[in-house]
């Protein structure tokens, strides 16, 4: 059993010791009958030294082993901690990921922003396409109610070799007339001599030197139906048709340029809208056959007893 105690008492130093004092003192008492008075002064002297020593060795057992609530203490804080910095690193992430896919949302509405800006330019440029196409379709379709007789088809006679022509710009068209038959060009300085029961086309008298000059709102005339708001406004100068009474009104004058007959895609077909001689494929402007208009100018002042005089 002896063997046992110390067996146990091996596993526990505090246990040890304190086996070993009891020991020590049933020892001590059982022979104490025996020994005189002093010795039993020795033998409570030893046990008193032996219970301080006890004492010493629990109180510095205490103080290396925590108690276990100051280890339950550290557990706990230590398992705090690493709980903390484990959410911490969470929420680090998360908004990693937050950021990302913030950056990438504004990744995606620039670029549809983009393709919806260069739809939006697809479209106006098309719709303005569309409006040129229309206005076109609709000049060439309107005529005057005055008709002249059908001119000659095929190329006139002052384009059998190269000859200059020059570009003007009526309401955002451009048409051009040959050099050899443009007989002035009057820049407008002042308001036109206006004719009462005048038609749309009709804008009034310029005076130029010793006669006057019968002016012709151009858009009207070349766009009936399809003028844009406000294109009288536009208009600064005056085209001379040859050696006519007759002036076309027109925004601009541009550049001069020579033109090849084959430059030219002539009409081959001139029942409708005689004044118009070919189209300029280069330049995409209208090639005017003055002869025609006038003839269409002064066809319209007979029919429609105008006093233009």
């Amino acid at each position: 059993m002896l063997k046992k105690r110390q067996e146990e008492a091996y596993a526990d130093p505090t246990a040890a010791l304190s086996h070993y004092l009891d020991d020590l003192l049933h020892v001590a008492t059982s022979t104490a009958e025996d020994v005189e008075a002093p010795a039993e002064t020795s033998v409570d002297t030893q046990v008193e030294t032996a219970v301080d020593t006890l004492t010493r060795v629990d109180t510095a057992v205490r103080e290396v082993t925590p108690s276990p609530v100051e280890s339950t203490a550290v557990q706990v804080a230590e398992e705090s901690a690493d709980k903390t910095a484990e959410k911490q690193a969470e929420r680090e992430a998360r908004r990693a990921r937050v950021r990302a896919q913030a950056e990438r949302i504004k990744a995606r509405r620039a670029e549809a922003e983009q393709l919806k800006q260069a739809e939006a330019e697809r479209v106006a440029e098309q719709v303005a396409y569309e409006a040129r196409e229309q206005a076109r379709l609709e000049a060439e379709q309107a005529q005057p109610e005055v008709q002249a007789e059908p001119a000659p088809a095929g190329r006139p006679d002052w384009a059998d070799s190269a000859f200059e022509c020059l570009i003007f710009k009526v309401a955002g068209l451009q048409l051009a007339v040959p050099l050899v038959l443009l007989g002035a060009i009057h820049r407008i300085e002042s308001d036109l001599h206006q004719i009462p029961g005048r038609p749309r086309w009709f804008m009034g008298m310029l005076p130029s030197g010793d006669h006057n000059l019968r002016v012709v709102d151009t858009a009207e005339w070349v766009m009936s139906g399809r003028v844009p708001e406000g294109a009288r406004e536009g208009y600064k100068f005056v085209i001379r048709l040859d050696q006519s009474e007759w002036g076309l009104a027109c925004d601009e004058v541009a550049q001069s340029f020579t033109l090849r007959p084959d430059d030219v895609r002539w009409r081959s077909e001139r029942s409708r809208r005689p004044w118009l001689a070919g189209t300029v494929v280069d330049h995409m402007c209208a090639l005017l056959d003055v002869q025609a208009m006038t003839q269409l100018l002064s066809r319209a002042e007979q029919q429609q007893r105008l006093d233009l005089s």
